[in-house]
């Protein structure tokens, strides 16, 4: 029942972006693209009882664009590969996800010389599950049980924007944390910490 209500509180969320976004559409031709990599670090939150798990650092490689509701607000979806999982004793398992964040970023005033912008975000994450292996057991290659084809959660962060000539690049820090359990009938719910590097394309 608890899984349903988030799943249904998610698509309500995801409803309300859509609708909002569609009639910026006329914005297309202007609206910036961002090209987005960095490292994830990886885990498991809630895991089983008992359950000994680590960390797992990984690539996160994508892009996102962003439409402006107001001056300072925006909404900004986008599309990340990312490598996530986590270790176990000598097992390291990688879940491989295609992550759909729908984030509301606010800009603050830019400051100095280089017009250096502060922002925070905050939004949905729908993530569809690519691929899963296991590293470190003898004879085993496959994840078992598997993860979920979907999991859904929320992003969250901020970081600072800065000009370079025609280029702007930026840095950013996010928590990624998911609202269900990753595999079904076993506790344990996705986490991620991202710490990446933009370059916007006008």
């Amino acid at each position: 029942m608890r899984a349903s209500k988030i799943a249904t509180t998610f698509a309500g969320l995801a409803a309300v972006a859509s609708l909002v976004a569609t009639p910026l559409a006329a914005q297309s031709k202007s609206m910036p693209w961002t090209i987005i990599a960095g490292i994830n670090i990886a885990g498991v939150s809630d895991p089983p009882a008992g359950a000994s798990v680590g960390d797992k650092t990984g690539l996160v490689v994508g892009a996102g664009t962003s439409f402006a509701l107001s001056k300072d607000l925006h909404l900004a979806p986008e599309a990340l590969f990312q490598m996530q999982g986590f270790t176990s004793g000598t097992a390291s398992v990688s879940v491989y996800y295609l992550n759909v964040p729908v984030l509301f970023r606010y800009n603050f005033a830019p400051t100095g010389e280089s017009g250096m912008m502060p922002y925070i975000n905050a939004g949905p994450n729908l993530a569809l599950k690519l691929s899963c292996s296991v590293s470190g057991v003898p004879g085993s290659s496959t994840c078992s049980p598997s993860p979920k084809s979907f999991d859904l959660g929320l992003m969250f962060g901020g970081g600072l924007e800065f000009k370079s000539g025609t280029n702007t690049f930026g840095v950013g820090l996010r928590y990624q944390l998911g609202l269900t359990d990753a595999v079904d009938g076993q506790s344990g719910k996705n986490k991620a910490i991202q710490i990446i590097g933009t370059w916007k394309i006008k």
